[in-house]
């Protein structure tokens, strides 16, 4: 159960919304006030007897331009003999007053002031402005924030306790992975005993808008620092920066290469490496190449796939199979899955050494030195 404010008890506590309760009501009030006044603030009409034949306006037709007989008193005009009170009028600062109370009074009382919900200042018309003032508005809004990720936090201990209690084994779970494909994940009963505890981040703050983050990645495209700049074009950054630029078509060929290394080492994990021996006198490997200059038999671990060397992005994809050693994935899989792990080594190995020749091959050769035939004496 969650309390939006503090109090005591359940019933005692304050709502939400109990600060506009009495503004709701004058609001009312005023809206009817204003209704009636229209509706029965017509008035009367009061006529002299000895003026107005009641009897013949009785049995007579209410029709336009009909003729109702009357006669005026000697020495008067017709309409002394009638007589209408003024018409009721709405006061004049009723709108206005029921515009305060629905717009700046209801605000001041909720903190949702207009730039919270993109509404125009009557006092302010500059960016900086509008910022401050929305920080503002979430500020008073994040006391109930607070205690939102609070109760968040409890629940999911609740439900975390019902899980293992009530869970007789490990259960599988697909998720979407980081190649853009759906994997596998376990929750193991064995990693929920002892003490469990819950709490929501310290420094988590106020939702982030779209915008704001987007703004943010603007000014830092714009930084020409290059340590900013390396940090964007990180292929681990690269499909943050096409959802907050919004251009879903936007083709990032660094992309591409990260959800393909990310899809094979998924299969590498799940896969056992191949060991092979060969003759070092046939040595064509590095790693054979090695084993033959110490003079023992070489045998090397190849992975289950191989990488491409003409196709492959070997500098994009070896820079992810690093960042994944060191991930918790990596880490939980050179533990639980020692071979898969292994597996994965081989093929950054491999990429590694195909990067390497990439690099010699684009070094400029230097010509080598002519000798130069001695003088005859």
């Amino acid at each position: 159960m969650l309390h939006a404010l503090p109090g005591d008890g359940s019933s005692g506590r304050p709502a939400l919304g109990d600060a506009l309760i009495s503004v709701q009501e004058r609001f009312n009030s005023l809206s009817n006030l204003q209704m009636e006044t229209y509706e029965y603030g017509i008035p009367p009409i009061y006529a002299d007897s000895e003026v107005l034949d009641f009897d013949a306006l009785q049995s007579q037709t209410s029709e336009p331009g009909a003729h109702y007989p009357a006669r005026a008193k000697p020495g008067q005009s017709l309409a002394a003999g009638f007589f209408q009170p003024e018409a009721a009028e709405v006061p004049g600062d009723l709108s206005e007053h029921a515009a305060n109370l629905m717009g700046p009074v209801a605000q001041f009382l909720t903190g949702a002031f207009p730039a919270l919900f993109g509404g125009a200042m009557s006092n302010n018309d500059t960016a900086s402005g509008y910022a401050m003032a929305r920080d503002q508005a979430m500020g008073r809004i994040g006391l109930v924030w607070r205690r939102m990720k609070f109760f968040h936090a409890d629940i999911m201990l609740l439900a975390v306790d019902c899980f293992r209690r009530n869970r007789p084994n490990d259960v599988e779970v697909t998720l979407l992975g980081a190649g853009a494909a759906f994997e596998s994940q376990w929750i193991r009963l064995a990693d929920l005993k002892g003490n469990l505890f819950s709490y929501p981040e310290t420094d988590e703050q106020y939702p982030t808008l779209w915008s704001q983050q987007r703004a943010v990645l603007l000014q830092l495209i714009a930084n020409p620092d290059p340590q900013i700049q390396a940090v964007l074009a990180h292929p681990e950054n690269m499909a943050l920066v096409k959802r907050l630029i919004g251009l879903e078509e936007f083709v990032i060929p660094d992309e591409e290469s990260r959800t393909k290394q990310y899809r094979e080492i998924a299969q590498l994990v799940g896969e056992l490496p191949l060991v092979k021996r060969q003759d070092v006198t046939a040595a064509v490997h590095p790693a054979f190449k090695e084993a033959a200059a110490s003079g023992v038999d070489a045998e090397i671990i190849l992975p289950s796939v191989m990488p491409d060397e003409f196709a492959d992005n070997h500098a994009v994809e070896l820079e992810i199979c690093m960042r994944w050693f060191s991930s918790d994935a990596g880490q939980v899989a050179k533990i639980e899955a020692p071979l898969g792990y292994a597996n994965v080594r081989a093929h950054a190995l491999f990429h590694r050494d195909f990067l390497r020749k990439q690099q010699v091959a684009a070094m400029p050769q230097t010509p080598a030195p002519m000798a130069q035939r001695a003088p005859r004496k």
